[in-house]
Formats: structure tokens, C-alpha cells, sequence
């Protein structure tokens, strides 16, 4: 009589162990998915940001507004002609 009472006294710590492994393992998915979602909208914040600031680096390194900021800064458009000769060669090869 003392076998049937034994395996299920087993049975039951193994079904109560079982429950608490699950619950935990629940637990830990939730808490992961909760997580995936925080990086992915965070993910999809910096994309955006990236976007943004790409279009303004776009914007502002453009000719008409690099050429209004050197007028505005006291560059202006020279008509003569400045040309430079290179260096003449030390040594003559015959």
C-alpha cells in the first residue's frame, strides 16, 4: 500500500514544481516582450531623428546656403584671375 501512496506524493511535487517553472518562465517572456517592444520604438524614434537630421545636413550644406553664409561673413566673388606656377625642379634630367 505504501507504493501508490509514494508516486503520488511524487506526482504531486512534480506537478507543483512543474506550475511554478511555468509561471516563472511567463513571467521572464512577458517581461522580455515588454522590453522588445521599448528597443523597437525606440529603434524606430532614432530612425526618425536620423531622417531629420539628415535632411538639415542636406539643407544647410547646400550651395545657395554656403554661399549665403560666406557673404554674410565677408567672402566675395572675385573677378581676376590668380594663378599659381608650380615649383620649378631643382634638378635638370639630360
Amino acid at each position: 500500500m505504501k507504493k501508490p501512496i509514494i508516486i503520488l506524493i511524487l506526482l504531486f511535487i512534480t506537478i507543483g514544481t512543474l506550475v511554478v517553472t511555468r509561471s516563472v518562465v511567463s513571467a521572464r517572456i512577458t517581461t522580455s516582450g515588454l522590453e522588445l517592444s521599448q528597443i523597437r520604438q525606440e529603434t524606430h524614434d532614432l530612425r526618425t531623428q536620423n531622417a531629420i537630421l539628415r535632411e538639415k545636413i542636406f539643407s544647410l550644406s547646400s550651395l545657395t546656403q554656403v554661399s549665403a553664409r560666406a557673404e554674410k561673413v565677408g567672402f566675395v566673388e572675385s573677378n581676376q584671375v590668380f594663378a599659381v606656377s608650380g615649383a620649378k625642379p631643382i634638378a635638370r634630367g639630360e
